[in-house]
Parts: structure tokens; sequence; C-alpha cells
């Protein structure tokens, strides 16, 4: 199982590898500590990861994107000095017109643990503030949000944090005992599923409602959790009707109405991801068809998501009613990155992460008529169109040998600089968080053709 490990880690760096960042997410379950069983679950992680890895070597030159580029004008990059490449979150602050965002670091020279940085960047001139660096204790997904005080709030771990920017005061409030797995299994007060890996309980997924309350989504627990930031307290509970888990979504709906992704539980293993609505009022909820993960809200009752076709990397985008469940295809086979980073602007129309022929970027949904526009980074010399081979596998029996495509220029494609997630300004700049390091990192090696954030100006 170790050697295994190895080989699959070093082929996450392939150029043609999709989709680095889940298949490293699978790795870091697999490497974990498990649930009852955890021999068994390793073994069949591991066939489901080589058989993925067959079905991605025997599909990857089949997997085009059908899309007309926008070209890559409009880009501007910005950049994060002082932070490592890693996960990121952020959040768009009207008031102050600038961007909050938040990067994990790992262990450095003279420290004994990873921190998370907070980060000020200003939107007129992209210049930055490095504001805090906080122990990254239980790091398994972290958030930042805004509220309508013009507090930020984040989350990582067990903690829900509030940093005031006027009088840069930090205070932190521990979950409630629910969210955790040994008080919530006693006390009855959710549906929990221990994985034994140190992270049940941890924040997966944050929103903040229109009445400002804040709501939390922990690991392996069936439950959400609701802060109130005028008292200070945790003072809203409802069951959910999904595990949550490091892939779950949160989003506010309106007054007392939340839509999450999660996992259903079958025979102690993962199944399927669906979407769910939860009526926090009267603790009601319900489970709609789509199976996805990542989704966007439009309009306060629709949702529009991303489902997996069967085919491995290939998905159809779709929305969802969220009152009748009632569906509708708006693309077949839309080259959407996975994990997806989704976002809406002012004018209904749904943002995505995506990944193509030869093409990394980002992508805009009309869900009124289905028309689709990508925005290739500038980094990519031939967005969307083939790449002379001057060797290639002799047929598709070769999948099970280490024959690997050569291509004339192996510098078409940098490397995805991994999308973490899409936000948007009051003037509809779209603002991309990506896991590259900051240019003056020392550790960050090859070239550097995308930076920590990129921005697409608006007309585009």
């Amino acid at each position: 199982m170790t050697d295994f490990r190895q080989e699959l880690h070093q082929l996450v760096h392939l150029p043609d590898f999709p989709q680095p960042a889940l298949f490293k997410q699978a790795m870091a379950r697999l490497d974990a500590p498990r649930r009852g069983g955890s021999h068994a679950w390793q073994v069949v992680v591991a066939a489901i990861l080589v058989i993925a890895l067959v079905v991605t070597f025997v599909e990857i030159r089949a997997r085009r994107a059908t899309l007309n580029p926008a070209g890559s004008t409009g880009w501007e990059s910005a950049d994060l000095p002082g932070t490592h490449s890693g996960f990121r979150a952020a959040a768009y602050d009207a008031v102050r017109d600038c961007l909050w965002i938040i990067t994990k670091v790992p262990q450095q020279i003279g420290s004994t643990h990873d921190t998370v940085a907070l980060t000020r960047m200003n939107i007129a001139d992209r210049s930055t503030v490095s504001v805090l660096s906080m122990p990254a204790t239980g790091y398994l997904n972290g958030f930042v949000a805004v509220d309508a005080r013009g507090m930020v709030w984040m989350s990582w771990g067990k903690l829900l944090i509030e940093y005031k920017p006027d009088s840069k005061r930090v205070q932190s409030f521990g979950f409630p005992a629910a969210s955790s797995v040994s008080h919530a299994s006693s006390a009855r007060t959710a549906v929990v599923h221990p994985e034994g890996s140190g992270t049940d309980g941890n924040a997966v997924a944050m929103t903040i409602g229109p009445d400002n309350e804040i709501w939390i989504l922990v690991n392996s627990v069936q439950a959400v959790f609701g802060f109130n930031p005028a008292t200070g307290t945790w003072d809203r509970f409802a069951r959910v009707p999904l595990d949550p888990v490091f892939s779950s979504r949160l989003a506010a709906a309106g007054p007392e109405r939340l839509v999450m992704s999660g996992v259903v539980i079958v025979h102690a293993l993962y199944g399927d991801s669906y979407i769910a609505v939860i009526d926090t009022a009267n603790g009601t909820s319900t489970v709609l068809p789509p199976k996805a993960s990542s989704f966007s809200l439009v309009e306060g009752n629709t949702a529009v998501y991303a489902e997996p076709t069967g085919n491995l990397g290939e998905f159809n985008l779709a929305k969802v009613n969220l009152s009748n469940g009632s569906m509708t295809t708006l693309v077949a086979k839309a080259p959407i990155a996975d994990p997806a980073a989704f976002v809406t602007d002012a004018s209904g129309r749904v943002w995505f992460s995506m990944i193509g022929y030869w093409t990394i970027g980002i992508a805009r949904l009309d869900p009124l008529t289905g028309a689709l526009k990508s925005f290739p980074f500038p980094f990519v010399k031939h967005p969307g169109t083939p790449v002379p081979v001057i060797s290639s596998c002799p047929s598709r029996t070769e999948a099970f040998s280490h024959c690997i495509p050569q291509y004339a220029d192996p510098q078409d494609l940098y490397g995805n600089p991994e999308v973490q997630q899409l936000v948007i300004d009051k003037k509809g700049n779209v603002w991309v968080i990506t896991a590259v390091a900051a240019s003056d990192d020392p550790n960050a090696g090859g070239p550097r053709q995308a930076m920590p954030v990129m921005k697409l100006a608006p007309g585009n």
C-alpha cells in the first residue's frame, strides 16, 4: 500500500492528470486513520483510485472543451506577498472595497505548527496588508465572510473567529458541545458518523444568513449550528439529512432557509453527494434529486449545480427548483473543474472554475438560456485547440502501460493553479483565488505563470 501511495502522489504532478486538488483530497483520506474496518476501507479506496487512474489515461485525449473561448484579454494578476501555496478562502467587503483572504500556511523554519494568515487586498490598486496570523489547529477547510455590520468572520477547526477591522480586535468562539462527536452521541442532539481521523466536528462549510446569523456545518455531524453575533452565543440548531464532508457547501436562500450539499452513508461508507434544503425555523428538511456537491443559488429558489455523468471527470450543468425539485439540464458535458468553485453575479449569471481540453480558467453560464462563455487564463497558449503530438500511444490497449503522449510544446499548459474560490465585487470584477504561492515564496519552484489572485474585468 505504501508503494502504491507513493506512485500515485507522483502521478498527480503530470500535466494530463486531471483535478490534482481532488486527487490530493482522496490521498489524504486514504492516509488518514479510518473508522472501524480501516484496512477494508483502504483496499476499497485503493481499488477506486486504480480504476480512476486507468480510465483517466484511456479518456484523457477525449476531454475536449466545445466552447468558443473568449480569449485571454481582460485578465490582471495580483500577488499575496509572504504567503505560501495552499488552501485559501476569500470574501468581498463592499464597505471598505477590499478582499479579505485567508491562506493556510504550512509549518515554516522556526515554527512548530501550521498557521492561517489573513490578508487584506485593496480593490483599487491591488495593494495588500498582512493583518494577522493564527494557529491552523484542526484546519480541514477554511472560510471567511463579512457580516452586515462590516465584521470579518473566519472559521476552521473547531473555532469561529471575529476580526474587527477598525479596532483590530480578534475574538474566538469555540463550537458548541453538540458539534463534539462524544457529546453529540451521548446527548442525541445530532446524528454522528465518526471517521476516527481526528477531523470529526471540524468546520467544513459556513454562510451568513440575511438576518446576520452565522451558520456552520461540521465534519461527520448531521447538524447545522447557528451563531448570533449580537449576543455572542450559539443560539440555533437544526438537524440535516446529509453527512457534511470536506466537499460540502452551505448557502442561505432567504430567512430561515439553508441549502447544503453532503453525502449519504451506505453501509458505513460514503455514498453519493446530494443537495438538501433545510428549514431552520421548524427543523424540517428535504433532499433534492440531483447528485451534486458544488452549486450556486440563483434568485433564491433555484440552484445551479454540477452533476457527474458517470464518466470520470465529466459533468453536466443543470438547475433545480428548491421548492419542488424539478430539474433542467443546461449544458451537457461542460468543462467543469472538480472540485468546482461557483458564484452568482448581480445579473444572475453563474461563474465557475473550468478545465477543458488544454484549457484552464473560468466560465460564465446564463441559467435562462444555457449560453456558456469561457475565459482561459492568460498563460494558456492554445486555449481549447488541439496541440500537435510528436509521439503517442499506438492504441487504447496501451492504457495499462507507461505510455504517455508527448506534445510538440510541453509548455502549452503550465499546470492547474487550483482555483479555490470566485468572488465578485460591486463593479462586477471577478476575482479568482488560486492555490499558487506568492512570488516571494522561496519554496515555489517551476515557471511562475499564474499568481495567487487573478482578476477578470467586467465587459468581457
